[in-house]
């Protein structure tokens, strides 16, 4: 520690120690609420990947595959929508059991309805009925 020109002794004094600092991440409005759910599995150490990150495309993608369809993904789109435009009437408010997980996860709900619609367009099915009933191939196999 280097010594300061005064007269008096300095305050600061160096602690060895082996402890690993604190973990710090900043989150944003959107990876927020994905970060909550990182932090279920464990948060990373000091200086490790951050996983969290990656869970704003495949948490939403792969319960997209998972609940593929574009009338339920519609109506799941409608009311994040309604969460994310009317957020600033939310914001700071107590809100009630029902509501306040789905306002904190405004943003995951989003972007899983609107994997869910791309994956309901790609199996072709809105509200658990085909769009085009005879869209499947028939395979011929022969009489043999």
């Amino acid at each position: 520690v280097q010594r300061a020109a005064a007269d008096t002794p300095s305050v600061l004094s160096v602690i060895h120690t082996h402890d690993t600092p604190p973990t710090y991440i900043k989150v944003n409005k959107l990876t927020e609420s994905f970060q909550s759910l990182n932090d279920a599995y464990g948060v990373p150490r000091y200086q490790e990947l951050n996983p969290g990150i990656f869970y704003v495309v495949t948490y939403a993608f792969l319960f997209g595959v998972m609940f593929g369809d574009m009338g339920h993904g519609t109506l799941m789109l409608m009311g994040a929508l309604f969460l994310v435009i009317f957020e600033k009437r939310f914001e700071g408010k107590k809100l009630n059991d029902l509501i306040s997980p789905a306002y904190s996860g405004r943003y995951v709900l989003l972007l899983m309805s609107i994997f869910s619609i791309y994956c309901g367009a790609v199996y072709n099915e809105c509200f658990g009925i085909a769009l085009i009933p005879f869209s499947y191939y028939e395979v011929d196999c022969g009489d043999g």
